[in-house]
């Protein structure tokens, strides 16, 4: 584990040579694997990259694995991250929001942001400049108190708003 903070010299070419922190080992996963597929052996890429073969082969392990499956048994719909929180503590005593919130986005809970399209305004093609140029047809839908259904079909004159139809059906 001393070997896991221990910075690696890193060469820009002409001699000279920077520190670079190094990460966990499960921060150099990818890199290893990266050299693993240009076609250097494993055993080479692990000790180039500075961790156990081992360590590349084991799978990593979930920490919040008996939370998830208790905030799934619990959960109700819109709950959000505090009020899970809360209910959190009762199970495991000294749990930090900012976990419990991570958890929260991981099993995404709570409402989901739906974005609303933007409305873009189509120009009028038409524009009425004498009377009986441009009409307009609307059909209005209403009911009586017993159901049944009455139907208008009206038909103005956009220049004067004049109405020259009203056809009922029902």
């Amino acid at each position: 584990n001393a070997d896991r903070c221990r910075p690696s010299l890193v060469t820009l070419g002409k001699g000279e040579a920077i520190t670079k922190k190094r990460t966990a080992a499960s921060g150099r996963r990818p890199e290893a694997a990266v050299l693993i597929s240009v076609g250097v052996s494993k055993r080479k890429a692990c000790q180039f990259i500075g961790i156990t073969r081992r360590g590349l082969d084991l799978p990593l392990k979930d920490k919040d694995n008996r939370i998830k499956a208790y905030i799934v048994s619990i959960c109700r719909p819109k709950m959000g991250y505090r009020m899970l929180h809360s209910l959190l503590l009762k199970v495991v005593p000294g749990i930090n929001i900012t976990r419990a919130y991570r958890i929260w986005t991981v099993l995404r809970l709570g409402r989901i942001k739906r974005y609303r399209k933007k409305r873009t305004r189509i120009p009028v093609l038409y524009t009425a400049t004498m009377p009986s140029d441009v009409w307009t047809i609307d059909i209005i839908l209403d009911s009586y108190m017993n159901g049944t259904m009455l139907r208008i079909l009206t038909i103005v004159d956009a220049f004067t708003s004049e109405c020259h139809a009203l056809e009922v059906c029902m």
